[in-house]
């Protein structure tokens, strides 16, 4: 039941109560899916070096080679546009975006 007004409201909690651990309940919410656990972004990282071999891949249309080797190098957990999507979910983000020209042979210019 969304309205507008009860996102992120002491209503949602209470009826959570003894369903969910207090960490959980108390959380601020959070507008994308993150995980912190190291083996995500090695997962991710992975896949976009994979991807960065493939001379022809879509996303090479919108997106600079160098420029994703650069996000792959970085080691920084905030990127210089914001902290919402930290750099493992930037990478999976442009890994998705290359998914999507892929499936619906987008072909741009």
């Amino acid at each position: 039941m969304y309205n507008g007004e009860l996102y992120n409201t002491p209503e949602r909690r209470t009826a959570m109560e003894g369903w969910l651990p207090e960490e959980v309940l108390q959380r601020n919410k959070s507008p994308y899916p993150k995980t912190h656990h190291p083996a995500y972004l090695q997962a991710v990282s992975r896949r976009l070096q994979e991807l960065l071999d493939i001379p022809g891949a879509p996303l090479f249309q919108l997106v600079d080679r160098a420029a994703l080797m650069e996000l792959l190098q970085a080691r920084t957990e905030t990127p210089w546009y914001g902290q919402l999507m930290t750099v493992p979910q930037t990478i999976a983000y442009f890994l998705q975006v290359n998914h999507w020209l892929e499936r619906y042979r987008i072909r741009l210019g």
